[in-house]
């Protein structure tokens, strides 16, 4: 049996040399964050458009962070996200704010016209004369 062991001892040594360096180096290579971190920066923009493309567990998983993170940034910085916003959302509030001014004209002209007729005048007497308020 020893001349066993020796003979694959001889026939091995090299090839256990070579895995114990290689095994040194993974080692290294995983106790240095800043060299993992610095890979998984290299790859991570890739495998996350293919990710994006393939499976929406990344996207919700991501949600969550993504919208606390831009909260908070928002409510550090509220004029800096104002301003950019502001070209997109003032057109929108100008148009709802007409919208709402031109209902409001068109409500208060046609009160107008209902109360000013000879009919209208007519209804608030009958109003005032019965009890019953106009509005009924």
């Amino acid at each position: 049996m020893d001349q066993l062991e020796e003979l694959k001892a001889l026939l091995l040594s090299e090839d256990r040399a070579e895995l114990e360096k290689l095994k040194r180096a993974i080692d290294e290579r995983l106790s240095d964050a800043r060299l993992r971190t610095e890979q998984v920066a290299s790859i991570l923009p890739a495998a996350l458009v293919l990710s994006a493309d393939t499976d929406p567990a990344l996207a919700r998983a991501l949600a969550v962070p993504v919208s606390d993170g831009l909260k908070r940034s928002i409510e550090k910085e509220p004029k800096y996200y104002g301003d950019i916003l502001y070209p997109v959302l003032a057109p929108a509030i100008r148009q709802a704010i007409s919208q709402a001014m031109s209902s409001l004209l068109a409500t208060v002209q046609r009160t107008l016209e209902s109360t000013t007729t000879a009919s209208g005048i007519s209804l608030r007497i009958k109003s005032l004369t019965s009890g019953v308020p106009y509005a009924e």
